[in-house]
């Protein structure tokens, strides 16, 4: 993507999304603990400063998909909860079901959406390659959940678009 209008031009049969230039995570919140691993099944050496708010006011068992950016987690996609698992919804539901927790937790939503993402990206467009986004994802309307299991597999389901100079 090389500037605004191309927005215009992403296909409509994904959901589209902001692509943070962060670590991909998933954030596991079990009773009050809290685990985060990274998108090859490894623990997260480094320390996630806003870990405590996710842990100290979910209750019971919790699986988020999302960033690490700046020492801090931002989820994209709330893929279990108590209230059952979200693996088989949509990819839309599973991110305004994440940015409803996000919301209530006061945790800074990052991704906007596919209605607003013309809107919110114009900066990054503009400046192409400031942090914190390095470009677009987009993420097959319909498709189920499914997690990478390596740095090489990729996900029929999402495509990502980054800014380019």
């Amino acid at each position: 993507i090389t500037k605004l209008e191309d927005l215009d031009h992403l296909d409509d049969e994904y959901d589209w999304s902001l692509k943070l230039n962060g670590d991909r995570a998933l954030m596991g919140i079990v009773e009050k603990q809290v685990f985060f691993a990274n998108r090859h099944g490894s623990w997260f050496k480094h320390p996630i400063a806003n870990s405590a708010v996710f842990c100290s006011k979910l209750k019971g068992a919790w699986l988020f998909d999302g960033e690490v950016f700046g020492k801090n987690f931002y989820p994209f996609e709330l893929v279990d909860s108590p209230n059952g698992s979200l693996t088989n919804a949509c990819p839309s539901v599973r991110a305004a079901s994440a940015r409803e927790v996000c919301k209530v937790l006061k945790v800074d939503w990052l991704f906007g959406t596919s209605e607003t993402l013309k809107k919110e990206a114009m900066n990054c467009v503009l400046e192409l390659r400031a942090k914190p986004y390095e470009g677009v994802v987009g993420k097959l309307k319909g498709s189920r959940y499914v997690p990478l299991g390596s740095a090489s597999r990729e996900s029929n389901a999402w495509v990502k678009r980054k800014w380019v100079d």
